[in-house]
């Protein structure tokens, strides 16, 4: 049985850890074997793995012992890849966890214990879904004649970006790359990836409104994932560990700080520190001609070495072309592009530069920040 990212870029079957899991991959791979047709079967043993996953791919987990914490991983496999799917095994459909995943578009249940026809269930791909009349505009919507949606030629530059990744991870996987020219490589995938998912959210013509989700829980589970895709990457610390409930659209927040991370990941060497905190804005903090209007924020910062930056004033930064060519794997406006993209979905955008030895920037990202019944009536308590 193959494991995880190194296997044939067909369509695969990817079995989750656990103990239960264990021993229905044994009887799967047994069962896999006399039919002609079966998946590939392939184990993953860490829900980051998720996000390396093909576009096609099944994935098998067990909903009794999956945290509540990495459903936010599942969502965005799902999301990015509208042809995958997610077999949930569990013994209580009504627990947090399996609710929460079967939420989820893509996914179907299966009762535990699982008996011979659930298993040869699982070998079997979900029936797709009937296809429902096509969606209209609302009534006095204008829609210019020979109008393209400017998602669509991007949508399928993503696809095509992602299938050159597989099969990077194949190669690489099989010992057919050497290290540096692999290694160089993945960067500008992941470059490519960033820029054209940036594009794919200021493209998408009525933004998602704001979901609310858990700060400090969400920046976890990226830095999970950065240290999954980067062997080299710096190291980060993280100081959080406040509950911090955002209203905002987690797709942009995603990219935004997949963004800044990789920014510090490129400042920084491999010996080098980056920061990285999660906490509530002050209204006294704020900077000077930037109060918010009474609402509270949530401040997600970051802080690495300024390196090659330490000389630009910080305003210039967000500036058309204003990273110019200093920074390996960024393009000049990628920096412009971002604050565009937070301001017009309620985030904000700020870097100030950090005299010191060496020099350090920082980059603020903050949001609204959901204040919860109880500590509304505590303030006006005077608690």
């Amino acid at each position: 049985m193959e494991h995880g990212a190194s296997a044939a870029q067909s369509a695969a079957l990817r079995i989750g850890p656990g103990a239960r899991l264990d021993r229905a991959a044994g009887l799967l791979d047994a069962l896999a074997r006399t039919q002609a047709d079966a998946p590939i079967l392939c184990r993953w043993f860490d829900a980051a793995e998720l996000l390396l996953f093909g576009e096609r791919d099944r994935v098998v987990l067990d909903a009794d012992h999956f945290s509540v914490q990495d459903i936010g991983i599942v969502r965005r496999f799902l999301v990015a890849r509208p042809g995958a799917s997610v077999d949930i095994l569990g013994s209580d459909r009504g627990t947090t966890s399996a609710a929460e995943l079967l939420a989820l578009p893509g996914t179907r249940w299966h009762a535990w214990p699982a008996d011979l026809a659930s298993l040869e269930l699982l070998l079997r791909a979900p029936a797709p879904a009937p296809a429902g009349p096509p969606a209209r505009a609302p009534a006095g919507t204008p829609e210019p004649a020979g109008s393209v949606d400017a998602r669509t030629p991007l949508l399928e530059l993503m696809a095509q970006v992602r299938r050159t990744t597989e099969a990077h991870l194949g190669l690489r996987g099989a010992g057919g790359l050497e290290s540096g020219p692999s290694e160089a490589l993945a960067s500008e995938l992941l470059r490519l990836e960033r820029c054209v998912r940036g594009m794919l959210l200021a493209a998408e013509r009525a933004p998602r409104s704001g979901e609310e989700l858990d700060l400090d829980a969400l920046v976890e589970e990226e830095l999970a994932v950065l240290a999954l895709q980067r062997r080299r990457a710096p190291r980060v610390r993280y100081q959080g560990g406040e509950v911090l409930p955002v209203r905002v659209d987690r797709a942009v927040l995603v990219h935004g700080l997949g963004v800044l991370l990789e920014l510090a990941r490129a400042l920084a060497g491999s010996g080098e520190l980056v920061e990285v905190h999660s906490l509530r804005l002050l209204a006294e903090a704020e900077p000077a001609g930037e109060k918010a209007s009474g609402a509270a924020r949530a401040l997600l910062r970051l802080r690495a070495p300024a390196g090659d930056l330490a000389a630009l004033p910080p305003a210039q930064l967000f500036q058309s072309g204003g990273l110019g060519e200093r920074l390996p794997g960024f393009a000049p406006g990628d920096l412009h592009a971002l604050a565009r993209l937070c301001a017009s979905r309620g985030l904000g955008l700020r870097a100030r530069l950090l005299a010191g030895t060496p020099a350090q920037l920082e980059f603020d990202l903050d949001m609204p920040l959901v204040e919860r019944p109880a500590r509304l009536l505590a303030g006006s308590l005077g608690a």
